[in-house]
């Protein structure tokens, strides 16, 4: 059983490393969302908090940032659509060819420690122990 400070401890550090890793992880995400089919900012939002299972709320501004971040790079296009009635039009976006080269190398060379079995037995260890500790709110 951890103790208050040692709680304290994880929550701290796994608020460092999400800070750190969620960047990352959103634009990872996008692509390998943008790749299965072309969405609008909306409905990316709402995919990304579905595939995370609602761990990774990115706000339209940030969300927007890396669209364009993406789309600067290349890795993304977009193509503006009108609207089927009163409004704006809107921004589709899909992954481009040399986004899911990028994609693909990154999940083949600065991923690949996830296909190995240490990774795979260790990680299945430690999900299926007991309760993790608290670490989205305040400690016991």
């Amino acid at each position: 059983m951890l103790t208050h400070d040692q709680h304290l401890l994880v929550q701290h550090v796994c608020e460092q490393w999400a800070a750190t890793h969620g960047r990352a992880t959103l634009s990872i995400l996008s692509l390998l969302i943008l790749r299965e089919h072309c969405a609008w900012a909306g409905d990316l939002r709402s995919r990304l908090s579905e595939v995370s299972a609602g761990t990774l709320d990115a706000d339209h501004q940030s969300l927007n940032r890396m669209l364009r971040r993406l789309e600067g790079l290349g890795l993304i296009r977009c193509a503006r659509t009108s609207s089927h009635g009163p409004g704006a039009s809107r921004k589709h976006y899909e992954t481009t060819e040399t986004g899911e080269a990028a994609l693909r190398a990154h999940l083949m060379h600065t991923l690949a420690y996830m296909r190995s079995p240490v990774f795979r037995r260790s990680s299945a260890e430690l999900l299926a122990a007991a309760a993790p500790p608290c670490v989205c709110g305040n400690p016991p």
